[in-house]
This record gives C-alpha cells, sequence and structure tokens, in this order.
C-alpha cells in the first residue's frame, strides 16, 4: 500500500464494470426495461451514470421515489415494488406520477380501489427460490392458492390487472428458477382470462447472479431461456405490451471491492480469530446469513493456510463474517471483498462508533451526462 491509498474500511467501484454489466443485460434481454434496484447501492453516482443509459429504477418505499425525483428522474421511470407499502405512501407516489405498483394479497389490493383505473397493478406471485443463494418466497408472494380469490376480488370491485411479476430469489445460480417462474406465471395469466382480467406487462423481478466464488450462468444464459420462455407463451396466446426486470446485485456487486484493515489476529481454544475494522453492521450485513465473498490479501503471505474466522470490530457476538482457510494475516495487513458493490455500504451502520466505508470510484474514459 502507498501513500495515497485512503483509509479502510472503504468500498472501490468501478464505473466501467457499471456500464458493461448494464449493457450487457440490455443486449440480452431485448424489449425489456431494466429497472435498477437502487435498495443495492443508491450512491448519487451510481444513479446519474444509470440514468445517462436509460435505465429506469425498482424503488420499495416512498423515500427512494423522493431521491430519485430529486435528481430528476422522470416518474414514469419509476416503479414502486414492494409488495406491502403504507397508505400515505401510495399516496405521495401517486400525486407524484407513479404509475406501476405491485402488490401480492387482497389486503394490499383495497389500498388502491381509489385509483384503480389510473395505475398499472402488478401481482407478485409466489415461484419456487430453491436455486437462490437468498431465498424472498417466504416474506412475499401470492401463494397460488390465493390467486382465484386475488382475480375474484379484482373482477367483482372491476380492478383491472397491470401485470404480473415474479422473483426467483437473490443471487439464483441455475436458470431453472426462470424456467420454472416462467410456467407459474403463464398459469397465474391463464386463470386471470377467466375472470375477465387482460394483464399487459410481465416483471421479471431480479435474482441476477454475480461471481461470488461459486458457477453461475451468465447473463446470456438467462438470457435465453427468458427469450424461449417467451416464445413459449407466444404459442399458448400470451403476449404482453410491457416487459420489465429489476436487476440490482448483477449491475453494482462486480463492480465493488470492499478493503478492510486487520486490527487484531488471536487464538482461542485451537481457532485463530481475524478481527478486521469493518464487519457485520459497518457494511458487511449479507455475511450473517451465509453469504461470502472471494478474498484477496495484501501483503500476500506464503504461509501455510489456517482455518480461521472473519470478524467485525465492534464488541457484539454477533459480528462475526465467516470461516476461511487461507494464510494467517498479521495485524495492518488489508483484506479486500470481491464483489462487494451491492448491499454492503446501504446496510452500514455506525453502531459501536465504527463507521461504514468510504467510497470511492474509479471514472469512466468518457465523461457521463448527468441526470
Amino acid at each position: 500500500l502507498n501513500e495515497n491509498t485512503p483509509a479502510t474500511p472503504y468500498l472501490q467501484i468501478d464505473k466501467n464494470t457499471i456500464t458493461e454489466k448494464f449493457n450487457r443485460l440490455q443486449a440480452s434481454l431485448p424489449g425489456f426495461d431494466l429497472a435498477y434496484a437502487i435498495k443495492a447501492n443508491p450512491h448519487e453516482e451510481i444513479v446519474r451514470l444509470l440514468h445517462s443509459k436509460g435505465s429506469h429504477y425498482e424503488t420499495a418505499s416512498w423515500s427512494e421515489i423522493e431521491f430519485l425525483l430529486s435528481l430528476q428522474v422522470p416518474s414514469e421511470r419509476i416503479i414502486f415494488s414492494n409488495p406491502v407499502k403504507p397508505v400515505s405512501s401510495i399516496i405521495r407516489a401517486y400525486e407524484n406520477g407513479i404509475r406501476t405498483f405491485t402488490f401480492d394479497s387482497i389486503g394490499e389490493l383495497e389500498k388502491f380501489r381509489l385509483v384503480k383505473d389510473e395505475v398499472c397493478l402488478l401481482l407478485r406471485i409466489q415461484v419456487s427460490n430453491e436455486d437462490s443463494v437468498w431465498p424472498l418466497n417466504q416474506k412475499f408472494g401470492a401463494h397460488p392458492k390465493f390467486w382465484e380469490k386475488i382475480f375474484s376480488y379484482m373482477q367483482n370491485h372491476r380492478i383491472p390487472l397491470g401485470g404480473i411479476t415474479f422473483h426467483v430469489g437473490s443471487q439464483c445460480e441455475s436458470v431453472k428458477g426462470w424456467q420454472k417462474a416462467f410456467q407459474d406465471a403463464a398459469t397465474a395469466i391463464k386463470l386471470s382470462y377467466t375472470y375477465g382480467l387482460r394483464p399487459y406487462t410481465l416483471d421479471i423481478g431480479g435474482g441476477f447472479p454475480i461471481f461470488l466464488g461459486r458457477p453461475v450462468p451468465s447473463l446470456e444464459e438467462i438470457g435465453l431461456v427468458v427469450s424461449e420462455e417467451l416464445e413459449k407463451l407466444k404459442t399458448e396466446g400470451i403476449q404482453f405490451e410491457r416487459l420489465l426486470a429489476e436487476p440490482g446485485r448483477v449491475i453494482v456487486g462486480e463492480a465493488g471491492q470492499l478493503s478492510a484493515t486487520v486490527i487484531g489476529v488471536a487464538e482461542r481454544e485451537g481457532n485463530h480469530w481475524v478481527y478486521l475494522d469493518c464487519g457485520v453492521f459497518s457494511g458487511l450485513m449479507e455475511t450473517i446469513d451465509g453469504f461470502t465473498y472471494p478474498l484477496e490479501t495484501e501483503p500476500v503471505r506464503r504461509t501455510k493456510k489456517l482455518e480461521m474466522t472473519l470478524c467485525g470490530p465492534s464488541c457484539d457476538g454477533l459480528d462475526k463474517l465467516y470461516n476461511v482457510k487461507m494464510a494467517l494475516p498479521r495485524i495492518g495487513d488489508v483484506l479486500t471483498f470481491k464483489g462487494a458493490g451491492a448491499y454492503t455500504t446501504v446496510y452500514a451502520s455506525s453502531f459501536n462508533g465504527f463507521s461504514g466505508p468510504q467510497v470511492f470510484f474509479k471514472e469512466l474514459s468518457e465523461v457521463t451526462s448527468g441526470v
């Protein structure tokens, strides 16, 4: 490390990687509007860059919508896809021109009765998340046994169904996730037809994976499956006026690498513990649920590899990252977590007085237009 290296922890993000990922996904999903899930990393520089690429945006709260509007993002490029929203947030979003919303229950649907003819309501259906690292289908998504009740309610109250949406789960590692989800979507759409509903939008959500040390399908492979499934739907008389996807991690994940310094090394009951100046509460929250990142160390040590536990700097027992086998680092060494551009700084707090990572960008070789 040289004198120009910033103090850790810090997250360095490569704008060229963001651009390359967006371009590849756009080429792999022709005809789709890509609505970047800003919860993955809402940094203003990223929003501005993606805006210059024509991105749409997926939001989960009024605060996220307000942030985008403050950057002059057109309301027609914003979708409000949290399946459960406060009524006040729906009203604010609607008053500010947002027209695409997601729901997954009759209780949520009732909130839209006053504006039913002016919005595009997407029913989020429950689909298998078995191929994802981080399943979402327990908390969100209407189970098939409720579809008839929902469609009947919409028919009886003359509420139009704008479309169907699903999410295969975060970091889906197999194209089977999308194949199964399309089959479920086809079943739901056909059922909706029997209630006089005519959904015209399909939103395939997120879940597009990045490399985190295990094999994952490429964007091109996923795109091919999506195209094949859309063709199958056409043969069954199902076509859409609008296609959406909600990429988050895949756009920014591999663009970022988070560096942290070793501040302590100890041996306890035969296990080595390595303490870093960044932990669960200051940027690496996803590790608490089993997420691991490929690691690089500086300097590289050629000593025997040992089993050890990485942990953060706070005085909380939950502040443990994960176990690794590597050469035992020394105090002052820097560990870099690859693929950490998403769900790191946005999760960071100042718990116990430890701040989250500073953010630095590797700029594009060409100047991009601002919002």
